[in-house]
């Protein structure tokens, strides 16, 4: 299956042959930026971009529709989110520059990053997901539009440890 997230305000569920499952258009006037399956494909992260600004992202049930989380610990609007490589966990980043490590999928806030308030562009996980990268957006033209952040953190015993400086709470 695949999972694609629309500026028309839906998130919508397709086959592997390409053919349309479902349709989900039930957030409002919040354009859906990102949606990810979770761990075990029955669920999606998303993260929507709404015209009042309000933070309308979190996870949606596949088979319902349902949105079975709210993704809380921001005043800012999520803008990007990607599940770890087993599904446990959620890396987030904001319009502001902070970043959030998300347990799922109950969305407890393990960790917040304090950025420069810079828009988080990217967020990237090591394919054994023991390490957590992300990037922010800067001024500068072409190709070298992203820059790694200075934080990176790895995951053991359920746990963050931080490689440099960083805040958390």
């Amino acid at each position: 299956r695949l999972i694609t997230a629309g500026q028309d305000y839906t998130i919508r569920l397709w086959s592997r042959e390409g053919e349309l499952i479902k349709t989900f258009d039930n957030f409002g006037e919040n354009k859906v930026v990102v949606a990810r399956f979770t761990g075990d494909g029955q669920q999606a992260l998303f993260c929507c971009l709404s015209i009042s600004g309000s933070n309308n992202s979190g996870l949606i049930d596949l088979a319902t529709g349902e949105q079975t989380l709210k993704l809380e610990g921001s005043e800012a609007v999520f803008n990007i989110a990607r599940v770890s490589p087993d599904g446990r966990f959620a890396a987030t980043g904001t319009v502001t520059g902070e970043s959030y490590l998300l347990q799922l999928p109950d969305g407890k806030r393990l960790h917040h990053f304090t950025g420069e308030g810079i828009l988080q562009w990217a967020a990237g996980w090591s394919p054994d997901g023991s390490t957590i990268a992300w990037g922010d957006a800067f001024e500068a033209p072409l190709i070298n539009q992203f820059r790694p952040r200075r934080d990176r953190w790895t995951l053991a015993a359920e746990r963050c440890h931080p490689l440099s400086r960083s805040h958390t709470e």
